[in-house]
């Protein structure tokens, strides 16, 4: 049988179709690995997500950076109903951009798609919704 040069190495006859096998093997082996890998960890973030325990606007849920006033008195409340929030980034966004203005108190809710506006003097309910809508988001309805 004769001997094949390949790279500088001898590889003869036979052995050379184990050898090329193996290789083969192992190669297949490590990419099914390092995919299914991929997969477990795409699927944890997925379920994070979709759940809205992830972050999927900005880089994870993160805490509000306005904070919330104490109001002397309140004279008006309005729930208002969000679309696009999906994450703690995106209720921060909300809650940041109602709690910026003046002589109201925001709590928003993810789970809920809401927020409760409180007022200790009246604001008006297109300033709200202006505010919504330069973070990002919808409201869809106000109640």
């Amino acid at each position: 049988m004769a001997d094949a040069g390949i790279g500088g190495m001898t590889i003869s006859g036979s052995k050379s179709m184990v050898l090329a096998g193996t290789g083969g093997t192992v190669a297949t082996v490590v990419i099914a690995v390092l995919l299914v890998v991929v997969v477990f960890f795409a699927l944890r973030s997925s379920r994070k997500h979709l759940k809205g325990e992830g972050g999927c606007c900005g880089g994870g849920g993160s805490k509000p950076s306005v904070a919330k006033k104490n109001l002397k008195k309140v004279v008006d409340e309005k729930i208002l109903v969000i679309d696009g929030m999906r994450c703690e980034g995106c209720a921060s966004a909300v809650s940041d951009a109602l709690n910026s203005i003046d002589h109201i108190r925001a709590d928003v809710d993810l789970k809920k798609k809401t927020a409760i506006v409180r007022m200790e003097e009246p604001v008006g309910v297109m300033v709200l919704t202006r505010a919504v809508s330069k973070a990002g988001y919808t409201v869809s309805d106000i109640k």
